[in-house]
């Protein structure tokens, strides 16, 4: 299949994950020909990476975590490289605060229950009231930003792509190192490129709904009407 990380069948319905450091191998259902935001996303994600230099991953949740299914490495040296099918914890992760602010808040409680909320950092948020409190906020604002939540050294930022539901089918992050950038600076010149990325990723799911905070982070727009 693969030394360490994501792979498919040979009849591309059955995804692999080997995790060679606990000699593990995961699998599930997956119709690689069927999701077909992978594809359409990827050059969406290369043109953003080309803009920024950093690096962007696109993600998906699988039950209590987020699993990388795409990703465009950047120029610049990071605190952590992380390969195709490496799993987060939702909890914890930007990506995985994504998804949990944009799904009914009883669902959010029962992953963030059923997640191993220990400490990956000394940084890291567990517990679990503060965490539904802070998925109100990145409901409002439309984007998570974890600053030293997983890995020391790292920050990342994420924003749902949505799909023909109205609901995240994907989340899109950048992740930099403290050494380069402050959380301000994230949100302030990587989001918005986060949001209008997402944006054209949802459309090209055919995605009917456009929250007000990317209104404005088209190309030319004179500003983020979100922030």
């Amino acid at each position: 299949l693969t030394g360490n990380g994501l792979a498919w069948s040979p009849d591309s319905r059955t995804a692999y994950w080997a995790d060679t450091s606990r000699h593990v191998i995961h699998a599930w259902d997956f119709d690689l020909q069927a999701n077909t935001l992978i594809e359409s996303a990827t050059p969406l994600l290369y043109e953003a990476n080309a803009q920024c230099g950093e690096s962007l991953n696109l993600t998906e949740l699988w039950d209590t975590e987020v699993v990388y299914v795409a990703r465009a490495p950047g120029r610049h040296a990071i605190s952590v490289d992380l390969l195709l099918g490496t799993r987060l914890p939702a909890f914890a992760a930007a990506a995985g605060r994504v998804f949990l602010a944009f799904m009914d808040r009883p669902a959010a409680a029962s992953i963030i229950a059923r997640s191993d909320l220990r400490k990956l950092t000394p940084r890291t948020e567990c517990d679990p009231a503060r965490l539904l409190k802070l998925l109100d906020t990145v409901a409002r604002r439309g984007h998570a930003l974890a600053i030293e939540q997983v890995y020391p050294g790292d920050i990342s930022a994420a924003v749902p792509v949505f799909g023909h539901a109205g609901t995240p089918v994907a989340a899109l992050n950048v992740a930099v190192p403290t050494s380069r950038w402050t959380g301000r600076d994230v949100e302030a010149k990587l989001v918005p490129l986060l949001k209008d990325t997402a944006a054209r990723m949802a459309q090209s799911q055919g995605s009917v709904r456009t929250p007000p905070w990317f209104i404005g982070t088209i190309p030319g727009a004179a500003r983020d009407a979100g922030r």
